[in-house]
């Protein structure tokens, strides 16, 4: 953590132009670090300039000696003279108001100037007689002191305004903007709240008790941590259509059984999958501002939330007086310490799916939030599919250039393994004909690359997901730009072999009698299947997409392009089909969608 700020220090920003405009959201992050205020208004940046007073803050408790209780009214300068500016706003608040308005009210000026003359112009004023509850000044000194109170606001300062490097906390709101902002568009802290109401409720009702240590658990530390600083910007967000409706997942269709309408496909929508974001880097899509709405105590709570990066800044931290929220970001924290001083200490864990982790985002959900920060319809939905499959996948592939850093399942023997699965797509472990497609694929077992898969499926960033013995990339685009460069020839002259028998295989239940269905589900052996099950075909169908309408005419290994391979296989599949094999893949017709990214096809 960074050295205190000083009242010089103090003294010499003020010297920059644009500190008359920062000067108020200083003063209100610290009101908000020290209480919770019922009312308080203070307007800063291009407000500053708006008739009126320059704050007003109502308080029943206070914050001593810097926030008087009940009602105050608040006029701040930065100029070099504060005894003219104070003298100035305190004849204008006299003149602009009766003796009976003033009573029970303090004023309050604030100067980011040393003042050493301050006290004997509030004694020369009380004397005044005006009928003011009390007469306060706050000068560089004082706010030196009141920011070593305040280790967030204090991190802001040094950071943002005065340009420090400080190391080991930042505020929780300004941690959430940093992560936010490494996407283009951001991530509007609504997303993170969508589908997970229970959780949000929970987490704020448990700020507002007695301290305590609590575990937030998801696919990633980092998706813990914005979560609980989204819990506190924003409201979950809402669609009236859909609310109502029990929010659970569907089951995983079993080989040949229904299709899950949460699967490896049916959550991918591959149109629009690479392109530039809508939403401008001017919009900010923080959208701190628009996905806002969250009850204003929760802003107090934010002010005093701190995510602490190492043991040296906890300790610190941790000695606090004013209770604070702490989420400790490094390994094994004194939790102890935090708790006897007062402070809440909310632990980010990335959690196993076996784990109490938050619930999968709502899809219908996300999209409003996105919808709601800027991004068209379907962008929002295409976003809003992705971010429920996994976040970390979808800002990987809106991230700024440089900025968000490739998995680390992407390198490697871990590439190798994975990237000839990638071809598949998704498949059922429990259906042969799905095993002896990925031996084509893999040359080798299955029971060799389950063991080697094992820890893929959890943990933080896996790339893949398992349920009900049913196996899908997280996201198969962001895979397939992970993992792209590790395919070889081979890889993609055994999927372009395979594919067509695989999607194109007849279902052998298709010419039976209802009579003749309900005897085959009875029977011993069950009904005839196909030896593929759906879950293979519409991985499978999926890969012919991306290679076709993602990787489109870029090169792969072996000299041919990725529509070149995907039209090849959308040929020999269709090309003087029968009336036999256009029902064996009428299915998946609607997800190949050819005539979009196919020019030969038939």
């Amino acid at each position: 953590m960074t050295e205190l700020l000083t009242a010089t220090d103090l003294e010499q920003w003020s010297e920059r132009n644009d500190s008359r405009e920062h000067l108020p959201t200083l003063v209100r992050r610290l009101i908000l670090a020290v209480a919770a205020p019922e009312t308080l208004r203070m307007p800063a940046a291009e407000a500053v300039g708006l008739p009126g007073l320059d704050g007003e803050v109502t308080s029943p408790s206070g914050a001593p000696p810097f926030l008087p209780f009940g009602r105050s009214v608040w006029e701040l300068g930065t100029g070099r003279d504060p005894e003219d500016k104070a003298q100035r706003d305190y004849r204008k608040r006299v003149d602009g108001s009766t003796r009976d308005e003033r009573a029970g009210v303090v004023f309050v000026f604030v100067t980011s100037r040393r003042w050493p003359g301050a006290q004997r112009w509030v004694d020369r004023r009380t004397e005044d007689g005006d009928g003011w509850a009390g007469i306060r000044v706050v000068d560089a000194e004082d706010l030196a002191a009141w920011l070593a109170l305040c280790p967030g606001v204090h991190r802001w300062l040094a950071s943002e305004q005065l340009g420090w490097d400080p190391h080991g906390v930042i505020g929780l709101r300004d941690w959430y903007r940093n992560w936010a902002e490494r996407t283009r568009p951001a991530i509007p802290a609504a997303l993170l709240l969508a589908g997970r109401d229970d959780r949000v409720r929970s987490l704020r009702d448990r700020l507002r008790a007695k301290p305590v240590e609590q575990v937030v658990a998801s696919a990633s530390r980092d998706e813990s941590v914005a979560f609980v600083a989204a819990s506190l910007m924003a409201e979950p967000p809402q669609d009236v259509s859909i609310v109502s409706r029990q929010m659970s997942d569907s089951p995983v269709d079993r080989a040949g059984g229904s299709e899950d309408p949460l699967g490896a496909v049916d959550d991918t929508e591959l149109g629009e999958l690479v392109g530039p974001p809508i939403a401008e880097e001017g919009d900010a899509a923080m959208g701190l501002a628009r996905t806002t709405g969250a009850p204003a105590g929760l802003e107090a709570l934010l002010e005093r939330a701190l995510v602490v990066e190492d043991m040296r800044a906890w300790r610190r931290v941790a000695a606090h007086e004013s209770p604070m929220v702490l989420v400790p970001v490094f390994a094994e924290p004194e939790i102890g310490d935090g708790l006897r001083a007062g402070h809440h200490v909310v632990l980010p864990r990335a959690g196993r799916p076996a784990d109490d982790r938050l619930p999968r985002l709502h899809r219908h959900l996300a999209r409003e939030a996105w919808i709601a920060a800027g991004l068209d319809h379907d962008r929002a939905d295409e976003y809003g599919r992705a971010a429920r499959r996994s976040l970390a996948s979808l800002r990987r592939r809106i991230g700024r250039p440089g900025w968000l850093r490739q998995p680390r399942w992407a390198s490697d023997a871990t590439a190798n393994l994975l990237a000839p699965l990638l071809l598949a797509g998704a498949w059922a472990d429990d259906v042969q004909g799905d095993l002896e497609a990925l031996q084509s694929l893999t040359d080798r077992g299955w029971r060799a690359t389950a063991r080697d898969l094992s820890t893929l499926t959890s943990g933080e960033d896996a790339p893949l997901l398992l349920r009900d013995r049913r196996w899908e990339f997280a996201d198969p685009v962001d895979a397939w730009d992970a993992l792209n460069h590790a395919l070889t020839a081979e890889d993609l002259d055994a999927f372009q072999s395979l594919a067509p028998g695989v999607l194109g295989e007849s279902d052998p239940a298709s010419g039976l009698t209802a009579r003749e269905r309900i005897a085959g589900w009875l029977s011993e052996t069950g009904a005839p299947r196909r030896r593929h099950s759906s879950t293979l075909r519409r991985g499978m169908a999926t890969t012919a997409v991306i290679l076709g309408a993602v990787v489109g005419d870029r090169e792969l290994p072996g000299g041919v392009t990725g529509q070149q391979r995907a039209s090849r296989v959308v040929r020999e599949l269709l090309q003087d089909a029968n009336a036999a094999r256009w029902h064996a893949v009428a299915d998946l017709l609607p997800r190949l969608r050819p005539r979009e990214w196919c020019t030969t096809c038939p």
